[in-house]
């Protein structure tokens, strides 16, 4: 065997031993989480040019891990009440950094070439406190709303329900079982139908096209019918919107400061109003003006029952 030979072969040989020896300076749970992570525990490894970047990195590992095992698709449930089915249809968690994630404990650090590795683990019994505490006080909420028996409360019981779905998909997740329910879809959905057949009627003397069909919309979708005679009506709602051009100094752009007025009015007396002011820009009135009106409208969704029943 020449010299070169002999020199080559032992590069090679201290190449692979160096290789080798690289590799297995890694801790295990580097490449496997789980190999040092309880069945009470999600765990997660998060890397970084820092620590606080690897820790970062292993808090949104554990949220993609949610992600993964809940999926963010859509899940359709069959609710059925007194030989009625309802099938609706309500969108799965979403993960993002909520309260649970504020319990992620950071158990192992591991820095080599220039990389920091971090193992940070969440208890399942931390997730549960989190998540039933979360749901008690959705379920509070809902049971004080469905007492008022109105559509708007009914509406807003509704959303939280909704709310409330999402956190029993994490914790089904972990628990293999869901969280018992103090409200249930079909006794919201079994109200919203009651609450809609008491038919208050509604007279609108609003000029603006895109603003009357906004009203109109929310009206009846709270169980309002709206009427073209106000002898007929037991509310009257006027409604008015002003516009303002603002300066703005940046070319292409424009900017309004846009008011709209609601009175809500019963027997010729004005009971309550509703005044909002919106500032925004845009490429001209038309797109600010119909960005502004769909602000509007969610807020109208929200809360124009509330003023009609003296609750605001």
């Amino acid at each position: 065997m020449t010299l070169n030979k002999k020199i080559s072969i032992f590069l090679l040989g201290l190449f692979i031993s160096c290789s080798g020896s690289s590799k297995s300076s890694f801790p295990s749970w580097v490449n496997d989480a789980k190999s040092t992570c309880s069945s009470n525990s999600i765990c997660a490894v998060g890397s970084g040019q820092t620590e606080e970047e690897a820790k970062e990195d292993a808090r949104t590992n554990i949220q993609k891990y949610f992600e993964t095992k809940i999926n963010s698709n859509f899940v359709s449930k069959l609710t059925v009440n007194n030989d009625k089915s309802d099938n609706y249809t309500s969108e799965r968690l979403n993960s993002r950094a909520t309260g649970i994630l504020k319990g992620v404990d950071f158990r192992k650090i591991h820095r080599q070439n220039g990389v920091v590795y971090v193992l940070a683990s969440l208890e399942k019994k931390t997730i549960n406190n989190e998540l039933k505490f979360n749901m008690d006080t959705l379920d509070e909420k809902m049971k004080n709303l469905m007492k008022d028996g109105n559509m708007s409360s009914i509406k807003k019981a509704e959303k939280l329900y909704n709310e409330r779905a999402k956190l029993n998909e994490k914790y089904l997740f972990v628990n293999g079982v869901n969280y018992p329910e103090v409200v249930s879809y079909s006794t919201i959905h079994n109200e919203k139908n009651e609450s809609k057949k008491k038919n208050v009627s509604y007279f609108l003397t609003v000029s603006e096209k895109g603003l009357k069909n906004v009203l109109s919309q929310v009206l009846t979708d709270n169980g309002g019918v709206i009427v073209s005679n106000g002898d007929k009506a037991y509310y009257t709602v006027s409604a008015t919107v002003k516009s303002k051009k603002l300066y703005l100094k940046l070319t292409g752009f424009e900017k309004y400061s846009i008011t709209f007025n609601v009175n809500i009015i019963k027997n010729g007396i004005i009971i309550n109003s509703i005044n909002k002011v919106f500032v925004e820009s845009g490429v001209n009135y038309e797109q600010i003006y119909l960005s502004v009106l769909n602000e509007f409208d969610k807020f109208l969704d929200d809360n124009l029952m509330d003023y009609i029943l003296l609750k605001k």
